[in-house]
């Protein structure tokens, strides 16, 4: 599953409700930019533990907010979802959080 968002330096971090997986299984995020030379990259930024109940993830900073600083203030992030092990998953509800005093 994929999610796309537009960011801009202010909005640092992710986070979403995640169920799901077992024992042996995680949930990996990716988040994938777009560099001001054309060349798309793709970076893990959290692997999530499973859950047997509806929680909140911990924040899962990205870090690609900051290439807004050499592209006009924005940029489109998109974040990918793995699951990692034989378990399925089901997520809502993600936020891209502003900084608020973090």
């Amino acid at each position: 599953m994929r999610a796309t968002n537009g960011v801009s330096l202010w909005y640092p971090t992710m986070r979403f409700l995640a169920m799901g997986g077992s024992s042996t299984s995680a949930l990996k995020v990716d988040v994938i930019a777009t560099l001001p030379n054309g060349t798309v990259e793709t970076q893990k930024v959290a692997t999530v533990p499973s859950s047997l109940s509806w929680s909140p993830t911990q924040v899962v900073y990205f870090y690609a907010n900051l290439l807004a600083a050499v592209s006009g203030g924005t940029t489109s992030v998109q974040f990918r979802f793995t699951p990692l092990g034989p378990s399925g998953w089901k997520m809502d509800d993600l936020y891209v959080d502003p900084r608020k005093g973090r």
